[in-house]
Parts: structure tokens; C-alpha cells; sequence
């Protein structure tokens, strides 16, 4: 009974800090997609590229942006590669990767400019 109870312990706090872990992945996923969400949608009206990557820098430090712009689209991935913190699977990495497209907003007054003209 006493080596079961020795065994089972640790495997227990296992078992309970991965289901912690992957809880902390799911958050963490999620953050991600608003992030490139929020990114996209400020490009596209018009605000700079730079301001609006430091913003998700300052609140996910590890996080990498990608831009790609084009005629009426603005696609943004944020990236962030996230570790196991567990000794058995020390090494091991997931890549968390969320992607947002926003087409561009023009300002009311060209597209009025432009169709008097």
C-alpha cells in the first residue's frame, strides 16, 4: 500500500501540473489570436505597422509578428514557441500560431471624392 501511494503521488502531480500547463497554452492561444486580430484591424486603418507590433511585444515579450500586406488586405501572424516545464520533456517545444486578415478601410471622403470626380 505504502509503495502505491509513493508511486502514485508524483504521477498525480504530473498529471496535474500538465492539465495546469495545457490550460496555460489554451489562455495563452488565445491571447494570440486577439493579438493578430488587433494588429490587422489597426493596419488596415491606417496606423503604423511598427506602433502597432510594439503593443503585442509589450504584452507577450516572446511573440514574433509577420506582416503581409497587399493591395486591399493586411494578413498578420503572431507566433511564440512556448516550452514544456516539465523535467521528463525538458526540450520539447510547441509553436503557437494564430492568423488574422483585415481588408483595408478607406476614408469616407475619397471613396466621395472619388466617385464625384
Amino acid at each position: 500500500m505504502v509503495l502505491e501511494t509513493a508511486i502514485a503521488i508524483p504521477v498525480l502531480v504530473m498529471v496535474g501540473a500538465a492539465l495546469l500547463w495545457a490550460m496555460g497554452l489554451g489562455v495563452t492561444s488565445l491571447a494570440l489570436a486577439g493579438h493578430a486580430r488587433d494588429v490587422a484591424r489597426a493596419i488596415a486603418r491606417g496606423e503604423s505597422s511598427d506602433a502597432a507590433v510594439a503593443r503585442v511585444v509589450q504584452r507577450e515579450p516572446r511573440a514574433r509578428v509577420l506582416i503581409r500586406e497587399a493591395d486591399e488586405t493586411v494578413t498578420v501572424t503572431v507566433r511564440e514557441v512556448v516550452s514544456i516545464p516539465l523535467p521528463l520533456f525538458e526540450g520539447l517545444e510547441l509553436t503557437l500560431s494564430h492568423d488574422a486578415v483585415a481588408r483595408r478601410e478607406t476614408a469616407v471622403g475619397a471613396v466621395v471624392a472619388d466617385a464625384i470626380g
